[in-house]
């Protein structure tokens, strides 16, 4: 009858290999085990040791290669290996650390030696994985922290100074630029209140005669809201200045000022107004425009029409002398001529054709030279609205000279030269002649 083999065998760790080669004393080189494997407990590697295979065997020599074995590296294995017969455990790559290699046998009936054998293994960490290289390179960090940080801190307390700086600038520019705005504003207000607050019409128009601007005078005057006005053609806005739109489109064209004075306007049913209308060039960055000035000279006129009907009267008045004086006698000669008329008829019998006829021509030279008296009064009397038309210069100056024949001391002679040619101009009639007569009449003062 065969027994089962009841003997646990010892197990031992015959050898160990590093990349293949054997360690220990009959290894090459220097080795992590000094002593025999089999009396070693503990080995020493270094992060460099690359796959370790470890050959182990059971004790038990009835049949040796029925023999098995169980392995496990604690710290890196989970549970035990199971391998067999097999009698080599190899490991590629062991991190850095302490680790158990334990292995166990059974003798070829399965008999199990549970407490196998065990050897320590120790990993040392590369250089850059030691406590003190952590340590140095920490303190490295943090120095090279603290001078990053100080530097930092010193970069950012300069550019934090510049933007101060900066930002101190810009609050200089923004308070000049509000307090420009402000000026500005306020000047554009006071410009504003000038140009508005003058008594004179204005009115800013670009070349193609379209408005941009114009004060409330302009508003006042023609009831007419600026709103209503702006960006429309002057001549269509203000409907009285369509009859000078040739004038006010040759100024835009030359660039030329024009002047117009004493214009007449009508605006509705009011009376007529008068104007003096000026229009003159403007530039103003880069912009060509033109302004139009105008005034309201009604009252002047008036008072000049005023003036000039109270000179036609001081000349009437200084004339009335001369001129009674003439018309007495036009017309004691008429009432003579009537006289001798009625005494032939009342004497005579038969009276002479001849006579009568005569008679009737003198009344009748005396009557017209009556009516020319007077017709010569009543033109410098009258109140008209002045005419221009194309004047004789010699004819009006023939005029006069018949009334200051007529009413001047006959003590006065005038020479009067008449030019060869008619002296045509534009002009009305009667005042030309109240300014001849005028002429006369001082002379006539400073001679008697």
């Amino acid at each position: 009858q065969v027994k089962d083999n009841p003997h646990r065998p010892p197990v031992i760790i015959t050898d160990l290999k590093i990349l293949r080669h054997p360690v220990g004393p009959a290894g090459e080189g220097v080795s992590p085990v000094p002593l025999p494997i089999t009396e070693t407990t503990e080995i020493e590697l270094s992060n460099r040791d690359q796959l370790l295979t470890f050959e182990y065997a059971a004790l038990d020599f009835t049949s040796p290669s029925d023999n098995r074995y169980a392995y496990m590296m604690e710290g890196f294995d989970r549970d035990w290996i199971d391998v067999g017969t097999r009698r080599f455990a190899s490991y590629t790559t062991l991190p850095w650390g302490r680790y158990l290699f334990k292995v166990r046998g059974a003798n070829s009936d399965g008999v199990w030696n549970e407490t196998g054998i065990s050897l320590r293994i120790v990993v040392h960490p590369p250089f850059w994985q030691t406590w003190w290289f952590r340590g140095v390179a920490g303190l490295l960090l943090l120095i090279l922290f603290i001078i990053f940080y100080l530097a930092r801190t010193r970069t950012i307390r300069g550019r934090s100074k510049k933007l101060e700086e900066i930002n101190e600038a810009l609050n200089r520019q923004i308070a000049e630029r509000n307090q420009a705005q402000e000026e500005l504003r306020q000047t554009k207000t006071y410009l504003d209140n000038v140009f508005n607050s003058l008594s004179s019409m204005l009115i800013s128009v670009t070349p193609e005669g379209v408005i941009t601007q114009l004060n409330t005078a302009v508003e006042n005057y023609i009831k007419v809201p600026a709103g209503e006005l702006i960006s429309r053609k002057v001549w269509e806005a203000i409907p009285f200045l369509q009859s000078y739109r040739d004038e006010l489109t040759e100024v835009f064209r030359s660039r030329v000022p024009v002047e117009l004075h004493r214009e007449r306007i009508d605006i509705g049913k009011e009376e007529p107004r008068y104007l003096d209308i000026v229009v003159y060039p403007l530039v103003y960055e880069g912009l060509e425009w033109s302004v139009i000035r105008m005034d309201d000279v009604t009252e002047s006129e008036k008072k000049d029409r005023q003036l000039i009907q109270a000179q036609k009267m001081e000349t009437v008045g200084n004339l009335a002398g001369g001129l009674a004086h003439d018309f007495n006698n036009v017309l004691g000669g008429i009432v003579g001529t009537v006289s001798l008329l009625k005494y032939l008829l009342e004497k005579e019998k038969t009276v002479d054709l001849e006579k009568i006829k005569n008679t009737i021509i003198t009344i009748e030279k005396g009557s017209s030279r009556a009516v020319d008296l007077v017709n010569q009064l009543l033109t410098l009397s009258r109140k008209n609205e002045p005419l221009f038309i194309s004047v004789d210069l010699n004819e009006s100056l023939r005029e006069v000279i018949k009334i200051c024949e007529n009413t001047f001391d006959k003590s006065i002679k005038m020479d009067i030269s008449y030019h060869n040619d008619c002296a045509m101009i534009l002009a009305d009639a009667t005042q030309i002649q109240q300014i001849m007569l005028n002429l006369f009449v001082n002379a006539s003062h400073a001679m008697t």
